[in-house]
């Protein structure tokens, strides 16, 4: 009888270290669980707003898109780019840029000078008090 009484002692002992054990990966569990939700909320969101862009995707009708694609003309498409001028090209993007520079140049200035001319009169009509 004592006998029994200790096995059954030393059985309650090595379950409730086992309980211990498996409460502990639970919690553990549970943390990273909700650490992971913390941290795929931004993913969900994005999801979200993807949502109608994927019922769009399903409402597009790919046989049409497949035959609109099938009669473009993309020999003629290859020569045409083959003709291009890209010394030309690169020449007259630097001009709109430089021009564009200067515009705004004159633009900040002009806005300078508006602003002297209108701090320098504003005293004179009482804008300044």
């Amino acid at each position: 009888m004592e006998e029994e009484l200790q096995k059954l002692k030393k059985e309650l002992k090595l379950t409730r270290i086992c309980n211990l054990l498996v409460a502990v990966l639970l919690v553990c569990v549970i943390a990273g669980g909700a650490y992971m939700v913390d941290r795929l909320a931004p993913a969900v969101t994005a999801l979200q707003e993807l949502q109608p862009v994927a019922e769009k995707l399903g409402d597009l009708d790919v046989e049409m898109l497949n035959e609109k694609i099938s009669q473009l003309d993309i020999d003629g498409l290859n020569q045409a780019i083959e003709g291009l001028d890209t010394q030309e090209l690169t020449k007259a993007i630097k001009n709109i840029n430089d021009v564009s520079d200067k515009l705004q140049e004159i633009g900040e200035n002009l806005s300078a000078f508006t602003n002297s001319f209108g701090n320098t009169f504003s005293g004179l009509f009482g804008g300044g008090r």
